[in-house]
């Protein structure tokens, strides 16, 4: 089911929360609200679901305007991010409780409730109430029992925020898998960087109740529209001025960049993060797989140069490449091959 925002707007008191937000999502995608925290990401689902009236604007479920059809009329599944459980149910019957709503029959709850414990690989935990679960299990549990009902929609507000870091991984790459096998249009509320790009189709970044941009995770991070998107969807540093990407930027022979000081080497595992300080103070960081690190064996206080590695791109929005011909043939501009020297220790000491 392909939902539609059009010119969405809400206010709480005086206070602007959503401001003339319009949006297509496509059927079966996995869309990603991403923002910080009041960005208007919760309240935008919150009135996708119908348990938030807006002010302005309209909803349509598959070209069905459902602005003011209330919630239990829309057939939408909500998972919240602290799970909302029936503390005094078992998991089956936590799973079961929209089916008995709907006033199924017992033995097609029965098999209903089994199938889906099975889905989310719960069927040995049925007898169980929620708080002999672990948190990821609880999740598990959350998300069976909103697609019980057979949504057409599913809204997930922060599912994983609870979670330790190794749990929230492993449950997101689970929810990515559950999500295709389904085909089931989701929409995901966070406001964590990492998670969204992993897991979602596309993304809706909001800030101060507007959208900042739309598009796929690379595309985004790629071709950021503006310096929040940029500067949100993961780390940027400054070379000469202009703002890259710490990848993008890599250690060069002494002629062939711009000089700098080891300030910092931050090892975090796969990673290393180099921080250096150019002749005018300015500090930037490079980041080096741990391979790297290990055969450079830079020390704080050592002399490097740096330069923007080939193929880097410095500029927001597509690329529009110089179109030129030759004789009735066309050609496009291509980026600057000149030979490129890679740093070697010991070289600029």
């Amino acid at each position: 089911m392909s939902i539609s925002l059009n010119g969405v707007t809400k206010y709480f008191g005086r206070d602007l929360v959503l401001d003339d937000v319009t949006d297509e999502v496509p059927q079966g995608s996995l869309t990603a609200l991403l923002g910080p925290s009041g960005s208007g990401k919760s309240t935008l689902l919150r009135i996708i679901a119908g348990l938030e009236p807006l002010n302005e604007g309209h909803i349509e479920l598959n070209g069905r305007d459902v602005t003011n059809v209330p919630a239990r009329d829309r057939h939408i599944g909500f998972c919240f991010q602290d799970y909302a459980p029936f503390r005094q149910l078992s998991v089956a019957d936590n799973v079961a409780y929209g089916l008995k709503v709907q006033r199924m029959p017992k033995a097609q709850i029965r098999q209903e409730v089994d199938d889906l414990l099975h889905l989310v690989r719960l069927e040995a935990f049925a007898d169980r109430y929620p708080r002999q679960l672990s948190g990821g299990q609880r999740q598990r549990m959350a998300l069976a029992r909103a697609l019980a009902i057979k949504p057409d929609v599913l809204l997930l507000d922060e599912p994983f925020a609870a979670l330790d870091a190794q749990v929230r991984g492993e449950l997101r790459g689970w929810v990515r898998s559950l999500q295709r096998e389904l085909g089931i249009t989701t929409i995901l509320v966070t406001h964590d960087q990492a998670e969204a790009m992993e897991i979602a189709d596309r993304l809706v970044i909001l800030n101060e109740g507007r959208i900042e941009q739309v598009g796929t995770p690379d595309t985004m991070y790629d071709k950021p529209a503006n310096d929040f998107v940029q500067g949100f969807l993961g780390p940027i540093t400054t070379l000469n001025g202009v703002a890259y990407r710490p990848h993008d930027i890599e250690l060069c022979a002494p002629d062939e960049g711009v000089a700098a000081t080891v300030t910092d080497v931050i090892r975090l595992g796969f990673e290393v993060r180099v921080v250096v300080s150019d002749c005018n103070g300015t500090s930037s960081w490079v980041q080096l797989t741990h391979d790297e690190a290990q055969r450079l064996n830079l020390i704080v206080g050592e002399h490097v140069s740096l330069r923007v590695r080939m193929g880097a791109k410095k500029n927001r929005g597509p690329e529009i490449p110089e179109v030129f011909r030759i004789d009735g043939d066309e050609f496009t501009s291509s980026s600057d091959q000149e030979e490129r020297t890679p740093f070697a220790k010991g070289s600029q000491r």
